[in-house]
């Protein structure tokens, strides 16, 4: 009789963990996991347009080949291109995510007209310098809402 009791009581306990495990894997996100995206995404569209910069002045500069340019400046719209899909996929809970969004949406369109403006750079230094210096105040942008909401 005894080991039917340890056999019932370890069952429930099984129960309720993979029950609670469930609720917090499907469960609603709230402002805290809405905030916590959104920085992440302002994180990975910095991390791109800080590439894309780097590449473009260093390109300018006669210290990377244009291939090596062309490859970062990818590898920066894939960053940029999973940051927005993340921020996209998730609607925001409630009025103070909402604001978050109205914040980071046009940071975002702002860091892809960046990069777009890299690449339609002419390769002259001085197209790629411009160009890479008018991607700064989109860095600027994302470094001030990760600042805040971090």
């Amino acid at each position: 009789m005894r080991s039917r009791d340890w056999a019932a009581t370890l069952v429930t306990v099984v129960a309720v963990l993979w029950g609670g495990l469930g609720y917090l894997a499907t469960r609603p996100a709230d402002f805290h996991d809405y905030r916590t995206m959104t920085v992440s995404a302002a994180q990975s569209a910095y991390g791109a347009v800080a590439t894309a910069r780097l590449a473009a002045g260093a390109r300018a500069d006669g210290r990377v080949t244009a291939a090596f340019a062309r490859a970062s400046l990818a590898d920066a719209r894939d960053a940029l291109g999973g940051a927005a899909k993340n921020f996209a996929a998730e609607g925001p809970p409630d009025e103070r995510s909402r604001k978050l969004r109205d914040e980071l949406d046009p940071l975002l369109r702002e860091a892809k007209a960046a990069l777009d403006g890299i690449e339609e750079a002419d390769g002259t230094p001085a197209a790629l310098r411009a160009a890479a210096d008018g991607a700064a105040a989109v860095s600027d942008g994302l470094t001030t809402f990760i600042a805040v909401h971090s």
